[in-house]
Order: C-alpha cells, then structure tokens, then sequence
C-alpha cells in the first residue's frame, strides 16, 4: 500500500519541453485572458448601464443605498479580479499537464532516435509510452518501423556472412 501511495505521489517532471509547453501555456492564458477581460467588461458595463442611471436621477436618495451599490461594485470588482487570476492559475495547471503528455512522448521518441543513431538498431527495445499520454500511433508505427529496419539489417548481414563464407571456401580451393 505504501509503495503504491509512492508511485502515486512521485515526483516528476511536468516541464520537459520549455520551450514547447511554454508557446502553449501561453496561448491558453491569452485566451483565458482574453474572455475574463470580455467578462470583466461585461459586468462594469451592466452594473454601469443599471445602477448609475438609477442614482443620477434621484430615484436612489438614500445615502446608505448608495453606500451599498457602491460596496457592491467594490466587490465585484475584487471576485472578479480573484476569479480572473483563479482561471489563469488552473489554465496555467491544465496547460502543463497537457503538454506534459505531449512532450513526453515526443521528447523520449527523440531520445531514442538519438540512442539508435549512436548505438545502431541492433539493441533497440520495443518503445512505450504510458498509457495516458499522446502518440499511442506515433509509438506504434516507431516500433514497427524499427522492427522492418532490424530486420532488413539481420537480413544483410546474413547475406555478407554468406558471400564471406562462400569467398573463405573460394580461396581455400584455388590455395589447394
């Protein structure tokens, strides 16, 4: 129970791609930002067009009911500066946990590339990813695609064997 607890709670790193993840976040919070600005406008315009037409005709004397409206507009304009700062928090947290899952697989298909490229196909593992993230097809076809190339080079290689073998038996005969 506690090592799954463990694995549950593990750190990790969500930023693996910066530059990446961060054009993302990034346009996720100018979007986010935008709407709580046309929200923003919204309300100050409605509390503009219903409560001071109310007060500059005498209809609201009452010093208090102004004092009122006028603690109102206050707080509305504190919870809608919280709400717009909460909604670019958690766009924040939802951008990174989902680019996450897009740079990861992303950044480990380049890894692997780069281990092929220096280390050759002939010890390459099958490549996974979790099964959370994206690319599932992109893994997918990777391996395959590793796999034909394994192949083609077992199959050349087999074949030099043969011609170096069928030469060995060659020189042989013509040193006899």
């Amino acid at each position: 129970m506690v090592n799954r607890l463990q694995n549950l709670f593990r750190r990790r790193n969500y930023l693996i791609n910066l530059d990446f993840q961060a054009r993302y976040i990034g346009l996720l919070i100018a979007v986010a930002s935008v709407m709580c600005l046309i929200t923003v406008i919204a309300a100050k315009y409605y509390i503009h067009l219903n409560l001071t037409p109310l007060i500059e005709s005498g209809a609201i004397t009452s010093p208090m009911a102004q004092k009122l409206i006028e603690i109102e507009q206050n707080f509305l304009n504190k919870n809608l500066l919280v709400i717009f700062l909460s909604t670019i928090g958690l766009i924040t947290l939802v951008g990174i946990f989902i680019t996450h899952r897009i740079a990861g697989p992303i950044y480990a298909i380049q890894n692997r590339i780069h281990k092929i490229l220096a280390e050759g196909v002939a010890n390459t593992k099958p490549f996974q990813i979790r099964k959370s993230d994206e690319f599932q097809e992109l893994a997918d076809a990777f391996n395959q695609f590793t796999f034909k190339v394994k192949q083609e080079f077992d199959r050349k290689d087999e074949k030099i064997k043969k011609l170096e073998s069928q030469q060995i038996k060659e020189t042989y005969k013509r040193a006899a």
